[in-house]
């Protein structure tokens, strides 16, 4: 696996998607990629940061709903955790197939 090209793939996934959250991949627990992009707030030109949080809580997704794509992957035999959350766009599946691309590939 080629951690440097993942990266690339889905910078050029989310530039392309106008991909609006986050982005992070491990590899044996270590992050080797992540990104924030687009804007956490719109209206006000807010963008979002790795730091980022909603309200007045922390959101923890364990399952989808019509206003959310959420797309969580662990392989242990390889040492592999994704996960990707959108509430914009086109949602999560753009950057999934980038992602499962790169590394089924």
């Amino acid at each position: 696996m080629d951690c440097d090209q993942i990266g690339t793939l889905v910078d050029a996934a989310i530039d392309e998607h106008s991909f609006s959250d986050v982005v992070r991949l491990r590899h044996h627990g270590d992050v080797i990629y992540e990104r924030a992009a687009g804007y956490a707030d719109r209206a006000n030109r807010i963008p979002n940061t790795l730091e980022t949080r909603y309200g007045t809580y922390d959101p923890f997704v364990t399952g989808c709903d019509a206003g959310v794509s959420f797309w969580s992957s662990c392989r242990p035999s390889e040492g592999l955790e994704f996960s990707v959350l959108s509430n914009t766009t086109d949602g999560v599946w753009p950057i999934v197939d980038q992602i499962r691309g790169s590394v089924e590939g």
